[in-house]
């Protein structure tokens, strides 16, 4: 947990932004190397490996990993154009480095010598970097930007009416679960790897950034002080996330598999009026105990639920199962 002490000159310069399409990307990396079997997005993370060049794989191990990401956002800011961010990225080489130099020396290991050379200004290795980046975009997020880019420009939206409505303790409040506001400090499920919990802010304020695929809080500072940047999911219902990662042209029955995978999404649809784990095995071909993982996973994120029947077992959908099932079909 991670405790920001805000001052009043903080909670005057609270204000929400987006940061665009290509921070979003950096946060799909992240949200790509989650593999578990419980892990969600399944069928949007199988599409967009098949698509991702062997450089953009290569990018991901470093910039986003599972349990944490390089600091690109303070470095480029907002930015509405993927071609204007890699640009601008590239040729702030010294920030990445100072960037670097504040992580874990193992961290800057991560990075094959031909991206650090691509940020140090190399002509070939920025090429490479360049088409790296583009690659890794095009691949995560570039199916889905308009869905997402609308979901994040209504969700800034409706936070500037809650500011104006509910003043900044309103907003703060909103931030739940992932946040709890108990004046004056912000507390946020969040684990600095400095291992820090308690940071007094000095009035320079803090930046909220609404994320599509963040999976959980991010908190960044500039090494030389400014505003406090905290990224954080906006996505908090499956379907939501369902129909965001829907392609474009594909009808909307699609979208189960964007989210699930399509093994998953089809024991959904077998188990609407029940079924046993072997009726379940038998009509996807599958083994029984391949049957009994995907239940597991799908009970495990509350989609659905299984009890004994003797030798037996049944299983059902939730409401909420049913409702991402009929919202998605």
């Amino acid at each position: 947990m991670l405790r920001l002490h805000l001052t009043p000159a903080d909670m005057v310069r609270v204000r929400v932004v987006v940061l665009g399409p290509l921070a979003e990307c950096q946060m799909s990396l992240g949200a790509l190397q989650e593999r578990g079997a419980d892990a969600p997005l399944g069928g949007w993370r199988a599409a967009s490996l098949r698509r991702l060049s062997p450089d953009a794989r290569t990018l991901a191990r470093g910039v986003a990993t599972p349990r944490g990401h390089l600091d690109l956002y303070t470095l480029l800011g907002p930015v509405g154009d993927v071609a204007e961010g890699v640009d601008r990225l590239l040729t702030r080489g010294a920030g990445l480095r100072e960037e670097l130099s504040s992580h874990p020396p193992k961290f800057a290991k991560l990075f094959p010598a031909w991206v650090l050379e691509g940020f140090d200004g190399h002509r070939d290795a920025s090429r490479r970097l360049a088409d790296a980046l583009t690659s890794a975009y095009e691949s995560t997020v570039a199916p889905y930007w308009s869905r997402i880019q609308s979901l994040l420009s209504t969700e800034q939206s409706a936070a500037g009416q809650l500011l104006t409505r509910h003043g900044v303790h309103g907003l703060l409040e909103s931030l739940r679960p992932w946040a709890r506001w108990d004046p004056p400090f912000l507390e946020i499920a969040y684990t600095s790897w400095s291992g820090r919990d308690t940071y007094h802010l000095s009035g320079d304020g803090i930046v909220l950034a609404p994320s599509f695929f963040c999976r959980r809080p991010q908190v960044y500072r500039p090494a030389g002080g400014g505003e406090m940047l905290i990224v954080h999911p906006v996505v908090r219902e499956p379907l939501a996330a369902a129909q965001v990662l829907r392609q474009a042209g594909e009808g909307p029955g699609r979208a189960l598999a964007a989210l699930l995978g399509r093994t998953r999404a089809a024991v959904l649809e077998i188990v609407q009026e029940g079924a046993t784990t072997g009726e379940i095995a038998g009509r996807l071909g599958v083994a029984p105990a391949t049957a009994s993982e995907h239940t597991g996973a799908l009970r495990a994120a509350g989609l659905l639920t299984s009890h004994r029947e003797g030798q037996r077992v049944r299983h059902s959908l939730t409401p909420l199962g049913l409702g991402l099932l009929q919202g998605a079909g």
